[in-house]
């Protein structure tokens, strides 16, 4: 990787502080309201002390009160209504995704946001988004592995980071900060369901504190919750029922967190454990490679079992060095994210296949007695981090203006990553244990028989071998501010980081802030950043079943270095680049008032992204045909229909603006108010596509994965907030504007499917197909009414999306509304690869909490 030059920057940013209402009377409310503004942040600055009215770089700050009003059970549907720069797309029928979603900062993927608990590095997720949905080919960080219960507040860094925390911090930074001392004992309880009567939500939390000395503190939290699945699936027409399931998938999730201190030491972690289910495409009774009738006479619907394990620990010493004001931090922490598949309601149609070829005239009954199991274990993926960090930082005195605060230090991290196999009837043909010769269907002799488990065919022992890595990276950083006058912050950031899979990297950042007048200020910023590729996407493998125009077939995900991958040239992964550019205002004039401005463009070179499938057959620009034998020869080989990879293969340039107004006004007679505006804008184009030699960027990445990148997520955000306390009365009302979405994946321009095709595109309902799924803006309100009882009980009851609120249907010519149900309407109502808000509707829900101080 070729080192990047240490650019000049200028990082400016308010630190917008959401105001929120206090619970009791209106004196306590002004006194609450106080304190918050003197919160001290930790995000974007080392230097001890800061709060969010006098740092320099940008932080939103997401306090306590705020959480805990919000309605959200989940971190990623916390951010989502709270943060409009951050996104939390829901999808379905997408393996893990259904339960692992893409979360994501400032338009840009789920790997480019790095995220922190108390300021250390958290570890990445196992999962891979494999399917057309938001950061398709990422693997971020499983936020919602996270308990809401646990958490102090967030803190939300809009500004690229890589010079001070590394790779991963090129769209920000989210910083989870735990409960600590002080915490007291809050049992909580929540209850609630969907308008349409289904996503049960029961959920129970317990925090406490306990006090260690004078000093020191232990702070616990357990929290169980158990959420029901949504359907929102119409009626087959060939079935005249609803065969399908297009929601949430059902989760239980169980929580144990911890953080604390004693002395010099801290500590903190925990454990989730989650167990969902979601459904794959419907398997019709005729599906001569996918169903075996004499088991599933009229058809099945294959289901996915999930479950994700998460565990983290951290454990430092921080103190001052002698009677110096320079002050050391010396930290391990460990994390670790397994996430296993199983299938039921299934099959692995080959077995039947196997038993009738070799039992020729067998009857129905010896046929379904010798069919294989209908569940089985697919495998699992783990992925491993250890963090070693040695921070030093302190007070320099230069003759300057002011003190020059520096920071310096090392990090060491060593990072593993495997897949485990499955059950041999997961992912083998017949019995054989061989993964690449079928049988011909019982069905139909001409047609071969799927091998491995439908829904999701298994890991192999082979694809398990091949996925093993391991790697280890070091970093060397240094940080500075200082005042260079009394209205005027200078600060500078360089890192070094190198990889031993990957090579090195450096990028740097300068940032400034000039005070104009006491209420007036100025800042800009000029950053460069890089993001390594994560071992996910250099040794993810797997055998999926994916839409190829309206068929089903089976695409092999080739890891980096694989035969199919370098067939096609692509050896291995570089890092990405990026250089991020800002420029903002703000304005706070007192009385409560504070206004911010601030847009920003981020360009990214080598962005790493998963192309299309590819079957080794392919035209140039002239339509003349193109094979790619010795690709062609190791699909034929292995029984797949095509191929995917991992490339460094496009360039983008992110523009976009953020507008925050927070407005407090507290009066005698009629309680306290806050006003909050807040807007988000971001606009990411391709600026080029660099697709390997002998394939088109078109057929590498398919205007469906373009629209996925550019017009996936919205690019406006709203948020117009008004609290209002009085004596024991408070309320909420968040109203957020989703921006408009346009995909193409589930078109005929999108699947490749020629539009002149008579039997699928311009033969349906004699129409022409829609050549891309629009979803337009969409209004969503949540509103939430509070008492507190004064004895440690407040009774909550609320309601999200009140107005009931769904994407726009498809149009009746989406290739969506057929998929898995051809050549009938049915099944598809809403899209579901890019959904901002899901298509749940309205949930509305009571909360009881007792409190002990």
């Amino acid at each position: 990787m070729k080192k990047t030059i240490i650019h000049a920057a200028v990082v400016a940013t308010l630190a917008a502080s959401y105001s929120t209402t206090a619970q009791s009377a209106d004196e306590n409310n002004k006194a609450e309201k106080g304190k918050k503004a003197e919160t001290m942040i930790v995000t974007g600055t080392r230097v001890s002390g800061r709060t969010i009215e006098d740092t320099a770089v940008p932080v939103d700050l997401i306090t306590s009160d705020i959480i805990e009003e919000s309605g959200a059970s989940e971190v990623g549907e916390l951010l989502q209504k709270l943060a409009p720069s951050f996104n939390f797309s829901r999808t379905t029928v997408s393996d893990g995704t259904d339960i692992i979603r893409p979360a994501t900062l400032r338009g840009l993927g789920p790997d480019q946001v790095l995220i922190l608990v108390n300021g250390k590095r958290r570890h990445s997720q196992a999962w891979v988004n494999i399917q057309q949905t938001i950061g398709r080919g990422s693997a971020g960080t499983d936020i919602n592995s996270i308990p809401v219960s646990a958490i102090e507040h967030i803190e939300v860094l809009r500004d690229g980071a890589a010079a001070q925390y590394g790779s991963d911090a090129i769209a920000g930074v989210i910083n989870i900060i735990l409960k600590g001392g002080g915490a007291g004992t809050t049992l909580s309880g929540k209850w609630g369901e969907t308008k349409e009567g289904d996503g049960q939500v029961n959920q129970v939390s317990a925090n406490s504190t306990i006090n260690i000395g004078d000093t020191g503190f232990l702070n616990l939290t357990a929290e169980f919750r158990d959420r029901g699945a949504t359907n929102r699936a119409g009626i087959s027409n060939r079935k005249d029922r609803v065969i399908m399931r297009l929601g949430d998938s059902s989760s239980e999730n169980k929580y144990l967190f911890f953080n604390g201190e004693a002395g010099i030491a801290y500590f903190f972690g925990g454990v989730s454990d989650r167990i969902g289910q979601s459904a794959g495409f419907y398997r019709f009774e005729d599906r001569a490679d996918r169903n075996v009738p004499q088991v599933y006479s009229d058809g099945f619907l294959p289901l996915q079992n999930t479950t994700v394990k998460d565990t983290s620990l951290a454990f430092g010493v921080r103190d001052f060095i002698g009677e110096s004001s320079w002050e050391y931090d010396l930290s391990a922490v460990y994390g670790n994210n397994e996430f296993g598949f199983a299938a039921s309601n299934s099959l692995n149609a080959s077995i039947a296949a196997e038993y009738v070829q070799n039992n020729p005239g067998a009857t129905d009954a010896e046929i379904r007695a010798n069919s294989g199991p209908t569940s089985a274990d697919s495998g699992s993926i783990g992925f491993t981090q250890r963090t070693y960090n040695f921070d030093l930082n302190g007070a320099v005195d230069w003759g300057w203006y002011d003190d020059i605060y520096l920071a310096t230090g090392l990090e060491y991290r060593e990072e593993s990553y495997g897949i485990k196999a499955g059950d041999l009837v997961s992912y083998s043909c017949g019995y054989t244990g061989d993964t690449n010769n079928p049988f011909p269907s019982v069905i139909d002799p001409s047609v071969a028989a799927a091998c491995g488990m439908q829904g999701f065919p298994g890991y192999s022992p082979e694809i398990a071998a091949s996925s093993q890595r391991e790697r280890d990276n070091y970093a060397f950083y240094v940080d500075m501010e200082t005042n260079l006058s009394e209205n005027f912050l200078l600060g500078i950031a360089g890192r070094y980081e190198d990889y031993s899979d990957a090579g090195d990297a450096t990028t740097g950042k300068i940032s400034v802030r000039w005070d104009v007048t006491e209420s007036f200020g100025l800042r800009g910023a000029v950053s460069t950043g890089f993001r390594a590729p994560s071992l996910a996407q250099r040794a993810f493998t797997t055998v999926f079943t994916d839409v190829d125009g309206t068929e089903l077939s089976q695409t092999f995900h080739a890891p980096e270095g694989s035969v199919f991958a370098s067939a096609y040239g692509v050896e291995q992964l570089e890092h990405e680049s990026s250089e991020n550019v800002s420029l903002g205002a703000v304005y706070s004039p007192g009385n409560g008032l504070s206004i911010s401005l601030d847009a920003y463009q981020i360009d990214i070179e080598d962005r790493i992204v998963l192309g299309g499938g590819l079957n080794g057959q392919n035209a140039d620009a002239n339509g003349n045909p193109v094979v790619n034998q010795e690709a062609l020869d190791f699909l034929n080989a292995n029984g797949y229909n095509k191929g995917q990879f991992f490339s460094n293969a496009i360039d983008t340039e992110t523009f976009g603006a953020d507008l925050v107004l927070t407005y407090d006004w507290g009066t005698d007679d009629w309680g306290d108010f806050t006003f909050t505006w807040l807007t988000h804008y971001n606009r990411t184009e391709i600026k080029e596509i660099n697709a390997p030699d002998g394939v088109l960027p078109e057929t590498l990445f398919s205007q469906a994965q373009v629209d996925n990148v550019e017009t996936g997520q919205p690019r406006q955000r709203l948020l117009l907030g008004l609290d209002w306390a009085i004596n024991n009365w408070s309320t909420s009302l968040k109203v957020n504007r989703y921006g408009k979405v346009k995909t193409s994946f589930f078109t005929c321009q999108g699947l490749g499917i020629p539009t002149q095709n008579p039997d699928v595109c311009n033969g349906v309902l004699g129409i022409d197909p829609s050549p891309a799924v629009r979803s337009s803006a969409k209004w969503l309100a949540d509103l939430e009414v509070r008492y507190d009882f004064d004895n440690g009980v407040k009774l909550t009851v609320g309601g999200n999306n009140i107005t009931d609120e769904y994407p726009d249907k498809l149009p009746e010519n989406a290739v969506h509304r057929f998929i898995s149900d051809s050549p009938e309407f049915g099944n598809y109502i809403y899209p579901w690869e890019s959904t901002p808000f899901g298509i749940n509707g309205a949930f509305y829900y009571v909360k009881l909490d007792y409190s002990i101080q």
